[in-house]
């Protein structure tokens, strides 16, 4: 699907054809840009705003684009690419699971 949909409707909507097939309102879409400039990224936060989803996106302390561009900008205090990178994958973990709690409850319990 990402080759395809890049050929075919370019590098920068590559994710927001993803968003339109499967986004649903009330879902949750979390992108990471470690620019913040990313135009696939912010082109996907985009769509799924119009689609009433909400969005969570991981970026660099000089936001740019995405700070528009989605509900929630969580921001690692760097300029490091590296750095970056290293907090979105730290921080990450504990947010997907934040957001699974908040939609199904306590993990590992069936309700």
């Amino acid at each position: 699907m990402l080759t395809a949909g890049a050929n075919d409707l370019g590098y920068d909507n590559v994710f927001t054809r993803s968003i339109e097939a499967l986004g649903n309102e009330g879902d949750v879409l979390i992108g990471i840009s470690t620019s913040g400039n990313s135009d696939s990224v912010n082109n996907a936060f985009k769509k799924a705003r119009e689609m009433k989803l909400t969005t969570i996106g991981f970026s660099r302390q000089r936001r740019r684009q995405i700070e528009k561009s989605c509900s929630l900008a969580i921001i690692v205090p760097s300029d490091d690419a590296q750095r970056i990178q290293e907090g979105h994958i730290t921080m990450g973990p504990y947010h997907f699971q934040e957001v699974e709690q908040e939609m199904f409850g306590e993990p590992g319990k069936q309700e």
